[in-house]
């Protein structure tokens, strides 16, 4: 239960965290450390799927959160697909964007993994 973090891939160009059950930000925050660590490990791109469609609920106090979420960026990180958010976790995400356009404008919703693999996969072939 909580956040798991790994590789998606062999070639590391996809972190994937898995939020199974309930879970608190401390765990969000302490499974972004571990991302940032996976990211200095490689010299190139790579994108994060956030699949919460096992999440059974949100933390409370999002807002509160939601400028240190916005703000945490790498150099090396690419989109953040999350996939299985609710009508409520979408509303708050086009909130999001209005008060941090550039910290979520790499944040993209899909329905499902599929989806979430051809969104990762067509920016992946725009890049260098």
């Amino acid at each position: 239960m909580g956040i798991n973090v790994t590789w998606d891939d062999a070639e590391r160009k996809i972190i994937y965290f898995n939020f199974d059950g309930p879970w608190q930000w401390d765990e969000l925050y302490a499974a972004s450390d571990q991302a940032t660590a996976m990211l200095d490990s490689v010299g190139h791109m790579v994108d994060f799927i956030m699949d919460i469609r096992e999440a059974s609920q949100n933390p409370k106090d999002l807002m509160s959160h939601a400028e240190r979420i916005a703000s945490g960026s790498h150099p090396r990180r690419g989109i953040m697909v999350v996939v299985g958010a609710n009508k409520l976790l979408r509303t708050v995400g086009s909130g999001l964007r209005k008060l941090f356009p550039v910290a979520t404008r790499s944040v993209v919703f899909a329905s499902d993994l599929e989806e979430a693999y051809e969104v990762i996969t067509d920016r992946q072939m725009l890049r260098p």
